[in-house]
């Protein structure tokens, strides 16, 4: 059984190491309003703020330009990035460019340094809900291979809620991408994907 719970809101009358959850006096409490699943003992936010974490892959677009190497990336209103490399590699980056890259340290809390970018060039760069983001690769990525391969499309996704896709059935994956988004908290989601691709790839 599923029910809506607010932040505060205890979830279990025990500690336990649930994602999204904290624990008081032995007591498991939502940090979010979400889904909590009593059977699977799950929670799933429905709204979430992404915060950086070192390892975390990321899509962003340069927006300036430093010295010795370094840019300055927009990869969420709340966190700076900074992406530096070293002036021998051949890579260039120029603003407006939009890549993918890695957490190496996050200073202050607002600052993500990013390192190993990699230019996703053309492509249409698009926001979901960060809560969304796992539900959109899927357990072992099955979700987003699904994606992938019956649109036949280039699929980039980062832990910061941007989504990259290039390819001529962009607009296919895009409308995938917005119901996956939309429904993620409703069981069944993959056979209805798959059932929506399949039928798209057969008109």
């Amino acid at each position: 059984m599923r029910k809506f719970v607010f932040p505060g809101e205890m979830i279990l009358n025990s500690p336990t190491g649930l994602s999204y959850s904290y624990i008081e006096n032995d007591k498991t409490y939502s940090k979010v309003f979400g889904l909590f699943d009593e059977s699977s003992k799950s929670l799933i936010p429905l709204k979430s703020v992404w915060v950086p974490h070192i390892d975390d892959r990321v899509i962003g677009t340069i927006s300036e330009i430093g010295r010795n190497g370094s840019y300055s990336v927009e990869i969420n209103p709340m966190v700076k990035g900074v992406l530096l490399t070293d002036r021998r590699e051949r890579q260039k980056f120029y603003v407006g460019d939009v890549i993918e890259a890695t957490v190496k340290e996050i200073e202050h809390k607002t600052t993500a340094i990013l390192e190993r970018p990699m230019l996703l060039k053309d492509g249409i760069l698009m926001h979901i809900n960060t809560a969304k983001i796992p539900r959109l690769m899927g357990k072992e990525n099955t979700m987003i291979n699904e994606l992938t391969t019956f649109t036949k499309t280039k699929i980039a996704v980062g832990k910061n809620g941007y989504v990259w896709i290039k390819g001529d059935n962009a607009k296919r994956a895009i409308e995938a991408v917005l119901r996956i988004e939309s429904e993620a908290h409703v069981p069944g989601l993959t056979d209805r994907i798959k059932e929506m691709l399949e039928n798209e790839g057969n008109k």
